[in-house]
């Protein structure tokens, strides 16, 4: 039965394109665990729900039209696989605890699943394809550049052109590829922060989706590299909680109507990856279709709140009281009593919730951070709280601020 089972399993995970760590994540187990029962060298467990919330999760991946007719055929369905989650689920479960034949499609059936019927490929009122109308494409005026070098250089002729019109346009910034070509280099760092800056003085806005997946050292030099504009109000923040495989990576830095830059990599190598800058306006609007596609399945990541707003500030804090997770204060060195100073920083009925949660707070020393800037960070679901003060001057920030971040890994 546990062969059975495993073989049952492994199929339903390959067709709807499933890894062990994400079911394991969705079903709170371990991926190693996962990992055995569906090579059958673990049974399903006796005490823990498995069968249904495994059955219920991989129904909600089954969208493709072959992935429904491949079911319909392995689990001897007639008529077609219910478009209701809960029916689908309640299917997938018996099929995988019956010690009914395992599956067993060869590649002939599958490729028939993906065969159109004879009655449309042989449909008399469609018209024969003719390449003729659009084998040309259309022809843009794009540039090229090589390599991290190249890029770098992309995206100082990017942002240069925005900061030399002198106007206010609306950013969208997205990249799951490696920082370091970003914030590696001190002087190129600069630059672009020092053009960003201008563009941003001009009314210019940032949208950002960020990449949770990075490590902790590229998430705090990403901290540190957008700190400013996140001080003046000029970023709105979101993440995808949609996991990808990390392969094949995308940069797409885009002014809305006016330029967009993109770029792909695998695995991080942009040693020669090729980074396009293009202005046409109907390339521009394709990229910005991209980023809104992908932006629809986003959530908010960071929200900055000034302290003078006491009803965010207590409703921030207050979620924060009233969660069991630990909490890590990510602190710089140079502060050696960061829960002190982040209460005495606020007013004093919020310097007590810092007071009732002081005891989930656990501290990690990186030198990441400036001095007297703090990140609380709650692992669990991601919410982090982050006190900004006393910034240095040339960053041009007069107030006080607050960054809460509601990071929900789980979903």
């Amino acid at each position: 039965m546990t062969k059975i089972i495993a073989k049952k399993l492994d199929f339903l995970m390959s067709l709807t394109n499933t890894s062990n760590s994400q079911l394991a994540r969705e079903l709170k187990f371990d991926a190693s665990y996962v990992s055995r029962i569906r090579s059958g060298k673990r049974g399903i467990p006796l005490h823990q729900p498995f069968a249904y919330p495994a059955a219920a999760y991989l129904a909600t991946r089954v969208n493709e039209n072959y992935q429904a007719r491949s079911l319909e055929q392995a689990l001897g369905i007639s008529g077609e696989w219910p478009a209701d989650p809960k029916e689908a689920a309640r299917i997938l479960e018996e099929w995988i605890l019956s010690d009914s034949t395992p599956v067993n499609i060869s590649f002939g059936t599958l490729f028939d699943s993906l065969t159109p019927p004879a009655t449309l490929q042989h449909a008399p009122s469609t018209p024969p394809y003719s390449p003729k109308k659009h084998a040309d494409g259309k022809l843009v005026e794009a540039r090229c550049f090589y390599g991290v070098p190249g890029r770098r250089d992309a995206v100082i002729a990017f942002l240069s052109n925005l900061a030399e019109h002198q106007q206010d346009y609306e950013l969208l910034l997205y990249s799951d590829e490696p920082l370091e070509w970003l914030t590696g280099d001190a002087a190129f760092a600069a630059q672009w922060t020092a053009l960003l800056a201008q563009i941003i003085d001009n009314g210019s806005t940032i949208k950002i989706i960020h990449t949770l997946t990075r490590d902790v050292g590229e998430m705090l030099d990403a901290v540190q590299s957008w700190l400013p504009f996140y001080l003046k109000e000029a970023v709105t923040s979101y993440y995808c909680p949609k996991l990808r495989d990390g392969i094949c990576q995308r940069t797409l830095i885009i002014a809305r109507d006016t330029l967009a830059l993109t770029s792909n990599a695998v695995k991080g190598n942009i040693d020669h990856a090729a980074s396009v800058l293009v202005d046409d306006k109907e390339s521009v609007d394709a990229f910005e279709h991209e980023f809104t596609d992908l932006f629809a399945l986003c959530k908010p990541l960071v929200t900055v709140i000034s302290l003078s707003n006491r009803k965010k500030v207590h409703k921030a804090l207050d979620e924060l009281k009233n969660e069991d997770a630990l909490i890590t204060l990510a602190h710089s060195p140079l502060c050696t009593n960061p829960v002190a100073v982040l209460a005495d920083e606020l007013p004093e009925n919020e310097s007590e919730s810092i007071a009732k949660i002081e005891q989930r707070i656990e501290l990690l020393v990186t030198s990441k951070l400036p001095e007297r800037t703090f990140a609380l960070i709650r692992p669990d679901r991601g919410f982090a709280l982050v006190n900004l003060s006393e910034m240095p001057t040339v960053m041009h920030v007069s107030e006080r601020l607050l960054t809460v971040a509601f990071v929900d890994y789980l979903e």
